[in-house]
């Protein structure tokens, strides 16, 4: 990578690539100083050298150990702004990809990220990426938001409502990451205020997203998500939106309906991770804030 052809550059740079689909690799590219010469083609303007490059930093990016120093190599602004290169979508994809797997499984990797910028410019790239892409992005906003520290400052960016017409979406993996991203948010956050304003907009709010999840024609998983979203909202305890979510007939029925479904998997083995379980459980609660509202008014 340090010769002075384009051409042989690249091949390293592929080389090293093929290599770092095995582990033991990934770790010794790092280990070898390959991450130094891997950051200078990245920022090259020679397309092949991008691609070659990026889909490296991606291999190697999948190994925990290699997160912090990719992190602190570099890379994460330059991957950054490799997210608008709408000249190819594999090396979107790849960029978004790496920073997914940089953020998996340390909060100080998560903050770096998003203090370099990286939801501000998902957001305003979005939807005008390819599916791939976004799918990519809707990802790394699902593991972002499972950050305890970044929740609320992720919903203060109106992060929020991208995700909400992103449930919508014509791809099942786009609609499942975006809805996952809003279920990892609702947990545990100081103040649901984003989530009560969003509730009947944009695109129809946080509503309309728990009525099409928890439809009868949706997919188990999916419907899994809506319920075990309800159940954060439920744990949070803000009065405003618990009453806004009893108070909702469509969301009640469905519950109801998911919850008198007979039909039990036998190869389950917890229990409580059970959708009908689940749904068991948020029906009963919500039952309750029904209860104590309507004694609240006639008090």
């Amino acid at each position: 990578m340090d010769t002075k052809s384009l051409k042989v550059q690249c091949q390293a740079a592929l080389a090293l690539r093929n290599l770092a689909s095995d582990e033991k690799y990934q770790l010794e590219i790092v280990r070898c100083k390959g991450l130094t010469p891997l950051l200078r083609l990245l920022k090259s303007s020679f397309l092949p050298l991008i691609l070659s490059s990026v889909a490296c930093i991606r291999n190697i990016s999948i190994h925990p150990a290699n997160e912090s120093p990719i992190i602190d190599g570099g890379f994460v602004n330059p991957l950054i702004e490799l997210l608008a290169y709408d000249d190819n979508e594999e090396i979107q994809c790849h960029a978004i990809s790496t920073l997914r797997n940089l953020a998996a499984s340390s909060e100080r990797n998560k903050r770096a990220i998003v203090e370099a910028g990286a939801i501000e410019r998902i957001k305003a790239l979005i939807n005008k990426v390819p599916q791939s892409v976004q799918t990519e992005m809707t990802a790394a906003i699902a593991v972002l938001a499972l950050s305890d520290e970044l929740k609320q400052r992720l919903l203060s960016m109106d992060v929020l409502d991208i995700l909400i017409e992103l449930t919508s979406h014509t791809n099942l993996e786009v609609e499942g990451n975006s809805a996952a991203a809003i279920g990892n948010l609702s947990s545990k956050v100081p103040d649901y205020t984003p989530f009560v304003n969003a509730w009947k907009s944009p695109f129809g709010g946080l509503e309309k997203f728990l009525i099409r999840f928890l439809s009868e024609d949706q997919d188990v998983a999916f419907q899994h998500i809506g319920i075990w979203t309800i159940e954060q909202f439920i744990d949070g305890g803000d009065e405003r939106l618990l009453q806004l979510i009893a108070s909702s007939h469509s969301v009640l029925e469905s519950v109801e309906r998911i919850m008198n479904k007979t039909e039990v998997s036998s190869n389950v083995e917890d229990m409580d991770d059970n959708i009908h379980v689940l749904a068991k459980r948020v029906h009963y609660n919500l039952q309750e804030i029904s209860l104590k509202e309507l004694n609240h008014k006639k008090d």
